[in-house]
C-alpha cells in the first residue's frame, strides 16, 4: 500500500510507461506534471463522495465577533486537519442551517449550544484504503497520460478504468458504517390508504 504522494504518483507513472520520481520538486517532465496535477486531483477525488476514511467531526469554537447580518453566531473552522468540504453542522445531533465564510462557519446557535461540524478532510495517503488508492492511481494515470505522453487513447482508457474503480471504491466504502434501516411506515400507510 502506498504511504506517500510520490509513491501513489509513481504507480500511475508506471502504468503509462513514464519515469519514476523521488520528489515532485524538479524539472523532469514527470515532476512538473506531477506537481501541477497531483494535489488538485486528489482533493477533487476526496470531495467527490463522502469517504468514511476522510470524514471527521469536531466541536467548533465560538468567536466573540457577531456576523454582520443573517446569522447570530460565528464559529472558527478547525485548521488541522485541512477541511475540504463541510457535510453538516449540528447542535444536539440535529442538523442546523449554516453558511461558510472564509475560515468561519455562521449559524444561528446560542452561546450555550455545542456546535459540531461534520466534514471531509484532506486525509494523507497513509490513511487511504487500497480501494481508494487504486482508483486515484488510475485517475492520475489518465491525467498523466494526457499531460506527459500526450496520448488521448491511453488517457481515455485509464479514465474509464478510474470510473470503474471509483464505483467499486464507493461500494466498499459504504460498508464502513452501520446500514440504516429502511423506513417502511410510509409504504405501509400508502398501501392502507
Amino acid at each position: 500500500m502506498a504511504t506517500s504522494a510520490v509513491e501513489v504518483a509513481n504507480q500511475a507513472f508506471a502504468l503509462i510507461g513514464a519515469n519514476a520520481i523521488s520528489s515532485f520538486i524538479g524539472t523532469a517532465t514527470e515532476q512538473v506534471v506531477g506537481e501541477a496535477l497531483y494535489q488538485p486531483l486528489v482533493d477533487a477525488a476526496l470531495t467527490s463522495y463522502r469517504w468514511r476514511f476522510a470524514t471527521g467531526k469536531a466541536t467548533l469554537s465560538r468567536l466573540a465577533a457577531v456576523p454582520l447580518n443573517d446569522w447570530d453566531a460565528a464559529y472558527q473552522m478547525p485548521t488541522d486537519p485541512i477541511i475540504l468540504l463541510l457535510n453538516a453542522v449540528m447542535v444536539l445531533d440535529q442538523r442546523i442551517e449554516f453558511d461558510r465564510y472564509e475560515d468561519q462557519i455562521y449559524c444561528n446557535a446560542t452561546s450555550d449550544d455545542t456546535v459540531i461540524a461534520d466534514y471531509v478532510y484532506s486525509a494523507g495517503e497513509e490513511r487511504w484504503p487500497p480501494y481508494f488508492t487504486k482508483a486515484v492511481v488510475f485517475d492520475l494515470a489518465s491525467n498523466f497520460a494526457a499531460g506527459i505522453m500526450q496520448d488521448s487513447y491511453l488517457a481515455s482508457h485509464f479514465n474509464d478504468m478510474a470510473e470503474i474503480e471509483y464505483r467499486k471504491a464507493r461500494f466498499a466504502d459504504g460498508s464502513s458504517k452501520t446500514a440504516r434501516p429502511m423506513k417502511t411506515n410510509s409504504l405501509i400507510n400508502r398501501r392502507r390508504g
